[in-house]
C-alpha cells in the first residue's frame, strides 16, 4: 500500500524530466516503491549534478528509491556539495525506526560524517604549478613529439575529443615527469 504522503505533489526545483527519469518513476510505481526526490524534509528536488568548478550546469540525475515502509521512516534528507570528491552532491537520508524490546543503552545514531574505509577512499590526480620548474616542464613538453603529432592530426581531422585527450595527456605526462614533479596523487578525503 502506498504511503499517504504520496498523495501530495513532490517539490521540484529542477523541473526537467528526461527519458531515464520517466523510466525510473515507472519502475518505482510498478514495484510499489517511492522516489524520495522532492518529498523528504530538506529535499526540494534541487540539483545534485553541479559540474566541475567553473561550470554552470545543474540537474537532478541522482535519486533515492525505497519501499513505502522505509519512506515512512524518512525523517529528513540533506544534499551537500563536496566538490573535491565529485561533481555530484551527496544525498544523506536520516531514518528513524521504532525498535521494541531493545536496550535503551544502545547507540542508534547514524554517523553522517565521512569515515574513511579501511583500504582508503581512493585518490585523485592533481596538478600544482611550480614556476621554478617551468623551464624543465617546457623541455618535457617539447620532447613529447609523438603526442604533438597526434594532437596536430586530431586538429586537422576536426576530432575535438581526440585533440582534447592528446592535449590533456601532454600536460599530465609533462607534469608527472620525475624532473618536473608538478603532479601527484592525493586522497579524496584530503582538503585541496
Amino acid at each position: 500500500m502506498a504511503h499517504p504522503a504520496l498523495q501530495l505533489a513532490r517539490r521540484r526545483e529542477c523541473i526537467g524530466v528526461n527519458a531515464a527519469g520517466r523510466l525510473l518513476a515507472d519502475y518505482a510505481s510498478a514495484t510499489e516503491c517511492v522516489l524520495g526526490t522532492g518529498r523528504a524534509l530538506g529535499d526540494v528536488g534541487q540539483a545534485t549534478f553541479v559540474g566541475s568548478p567553473g561550470q554552470t550546469v545543474a540537474s537532478r540525475p541522482d535519486h533515492v528509491i525505497m519501499s513505502s515502509k522505509v519512506y515512512g521512516a524518512a525523517q529528513s534528507a540533506r544534499i551537500t556539495l563536496v566538490r573535491h570528491i565529485s561533481d555530484h552532491c551527496t544525498i544523506l537520508y536520516s531514518l528513524v525506526f521504532r525498535v521494541d524490546d531493545v536496550s535503551y543503552n544502545a547507540d542508534w545514531t547514524l554517523q553522517t560524517a565521512h569515515v574513511c574505509s579501511s583500504g582508503g577512499c581512493g585518490s585523485n590526480f592533481v596538478l600544482k604549478w611550480n614556476p621554478e620548474r617551468a623551464g624543465i616542464y617546457g623541455v618535457v613538453l617539447a620532447d613529447s613529439t609523438v603526442m604533438q603529432g597526434q594532437f596536430a592530426q586530431a586538429l586537422e581531422e576536426r576530432d575535438h575529443e581526440k585533440a582534447c585527450f592528446c592535449l590533456r595527456s601532454m600536460i599530465v605526462h609533462a607534469a608527472s615527469d620525475f624532473r618536473v614533479g608538478m603532479g601527484k596523487q592525493i586522497s579524496v578525503c584530503a582538503p585541496l
